[in-house]
């Protein structure tokens, strides 16, 4: 899970777990909270967003995998099999001018067509 402001992406799962559960405290269900989630691996991200739902997130943000480039089928394969096993919404986060994979519109429409 992180957070991309306030350098929450560099704590530990431990901590990164704390922050979104003192969050959603002090939310007290006033308001949805989004938890992100920014894993290079489709495992990690499903395990992580599992998490986060357990915990009681409303809204998963989920940024592409940053670290390698992929290409349009594994983006869509790895949102297929993320939305496959996570009943949670789901935000796509994509920052093109720092990150090497790109959500492709034709790519989002194929995952949400077989979603």
């Amino acid at each position: 899970m992180y957070w991309n402001k306030w350098g929450v992406y560099i704590l530990s799962y431990s901590e990164k777990k704390e922050v979104l559960e003192t969050i959603l405290s002090q939310a007290n269900g006033r308001v949805p909270i989004y938890a992100g989630v920014c894993c290079i691996s489709t495992k990690e991200t499903i395990n992580q967003s599992l998490i986060a739902k357990f915990i009681g997130a409303d809204v998963l943000s989920i940024i592409v995998p940053w670290f390698a480039a992929d290409s349009k089928e594994e983006l869509y394969s790895h949102y297929k099999e993320i939305s496959k096993k996570i009943d949670l919404p789901i935000v796509l986060y994509n920052i093109p001018s720092i990150i090497t994979n790109k959500i492709e519109v034709n790519a989002l429409k194929k995952t949400l067509q077989n979603r």
